[in-house]
């Protein structure tokens, strides 16, 4: 996590999503599934469902995560274990990916690394939050500020 020089270690580990029409499948209700790599969640949004999430490592470029054929079918093979009718690439409308800044060790994997968040002081003035995620924003910025 923190380096001998007092840096912080950030990882950036990929997780990619898949829009799909919402009557592919009939349900009321947002599922959590637990497969070896991570958490699939399939959220109701508006006239969709997402579906994800993905864990893997990403060493190429930041500024351009993407989403590879073998992240749908990890996707689509572990959602169709729950559902009557399995989907397929073609029910899928849209796919996009991020990146989460984990705090690292250089061997862990990305799935095993802490989604907590770490608030530094390394020079007077400048305050650097590093890992955490975004659905935890306001307890970032709150620790940030105090």
């Amino acid at each position: 996590m923190v380096t001998d020089r007092g840096q912080l270690k950030v990882r950036a580990s990929k997780g990619i999503h898949l829009v799909v029409p919402r009557d592919r499948f009939q349900s009321t209700v947002g599922l959590i599934l637990r497969t070896e790599k991570s958490v699939l969640f399939v959220i109701p949004w508006g006239r969709h469902w997402i579906i994800g999430t993905t864990d893997t490592d990403w060493k190429l470029d930041k500024a351009h995560p993407a989403a590879s054929a073998a992240d749908i079918d990890y996707v689509l093979e572990h959602v169709k274990k729950v559902l009557k009718r399995p989907l397929t690439r073609e029910d899928v409308e849209g796919v996009y990916a991020g990146l989460r800044p984990l705090l690292a060790g250089e061997n862990d994997s990305t799935a095993k690394l802490s989604r907590e968040h770490v608030v530094a002081h390394p020079v007077p003035g400048l305050v650097v939050v590093a890992g955490g995620k975004y659905t935890t924003y306001r307890v970032m910025a709150k620790d940030a500020i105090d």
